[in-house]
């Protein structure tokens, strides 16, 4: 009996764990910023930043993984 081959490919799944490790370290930032009481004028904006350096080492990752990529593993 052959086996079934997974519906997700190696390099989706690759991407998907660095966007779970992204999407954890955001919600703990969050977390702290609220824990220390931050106003809102201050937090919104320093999550957009941190939010946009957190995905800044995932970004050759997400390429890759993109359809119709034709960069090598």
């Amino acid at each position: 009996m052959t086996p079934i081959p997974s519906p997700v490919s190696d390099r989706f799944r690759s991407v998907e764990i660095l966007v779970g490790v992204y999407l954890v370290a955001v919600f703990g930032l969050t977390a702290v910023l609220v824990g220390v009481w931050l106003p809102i004028e201050w937090t919104v904006p320093t999550l957009a930043v941190v939010a946009a350096v957190l995905l800044v080492p995932f970004w050759p990752a997400i390429r890759r993984a993109a359809p119709g990529s034709t960069r090598p593993n």
